[in-house]
């Protein structure tokens, strides 16, 4: 027979480890859902980029200056932050236009994401998503 004591460690401890595994799954959901909010803006961003050529003859190359027409969530703040992420975009010869999705917390598992003007959204793990870049499905 097992003593109180014994028992009641043994239920502090499943107790513990489904607490702890309850809260690992819900960052990892957190994370999911933020992650799938960064495509879906930079999805945007093609349409955004679109629009603001037609009105302006040139590219965006801040995030501000789509934020600032309506153009893209105006949950991007005016630094170009959007759910912990850095939305970069660069305008290299003035016919193409490039933005990228940095973690502000990076780390091995940090996902980032690049998409050009071809409008492919392209991300990696653990290092910033290029051109040459894993396509998403």
């Amino acid at each position: 027979m097992k003593s109180p004591l014994t028992a009641f460690v043994g239920m502090a401890t499943a107790i513990g480890l489904v607490l702890g595994l309850s809260m690992f799954i819900l960052g990892q959901s957190a994370r999911a859902a933020e992650e799938t909010a960064v495509i879906v803006l930079m999805r945007q961003l093609l349409v955004a980029q679109t629009t603001y050529y037609g009105t302006y003859s040139q590219f965006a190359g801040h995030p501000r200056e789509l934020l600032r027409e309506g153009l893209i969530s105006n949950k991007v703040t005016d630094d170009g932050m959007y759910l912990g992420y850095r939305i970069e975009m660069t305008v290299p010869n003035g016919r193409r236009w490039a933005s990228a999705a940095h973690p502000v917390t990076g780390g091995q598992w940090a996902r980032y994401f690049y998409m050009d003007d071809a409008g492919v959204v392209r991300s990696e793990r653990g290092k910033p998503a290029t051109e040459a870049s894993q396509p998403l499905n």
